[in-house]
C-alpha cells in the first residue's frame, strides 16, 4: 500500500513525497527515511543516512496524507504550485 501512494503521489505532483529539507539533503539522489526520533527496541540499531538531514518514515507519511503538520506545512500551496 504504501509503494502505491508513492508511486500516486509522484504521478499527481511529479516529484517524491518528501519535505524541502530531505531533498536539499539527497541532492536529487535516492534518500532514505531513517530511524531519527524512533526509540527502538533493546538491541535495535539505528539507520542513518550520513547525510546534514536525518528524519523517519513519519515524514513520508505525514506528507501521503496531506497533513498540514511538521514536515509537511502548507502542503496545499506547495503542491498546488507544481
Amino acid at each position: 500500500m504504501l509503494a502505491m501512494a508513492i508511486k500516486l503521489y509522484e504521478g499527481a505532483y511529479n516529484r517524491y513525497p518528501s519535505s524541502v529539507a530531505a531533498e536539499k539533503a539527497s541532492a536529487n539522489t535516492d534518500f532514505t527515511f531513517g530511524t531519527r526520533g524512533i526509540m527502538l527496541s533493546p538491541g535495535g540499531s539505528p539507520v542513518e543516512t550520513g547525510l546534514a538531514y536525518e528524519t523517519n518514515n513519519s515524514e513520508l507519511v505525514v506528507i501521503l496524507l496531506g497533513v498540514n503538520w511538521a514536515a509537511n506545512p502548507n502542503h496545499l500551496s506547495r503542491n498546488d504550485s507544481d
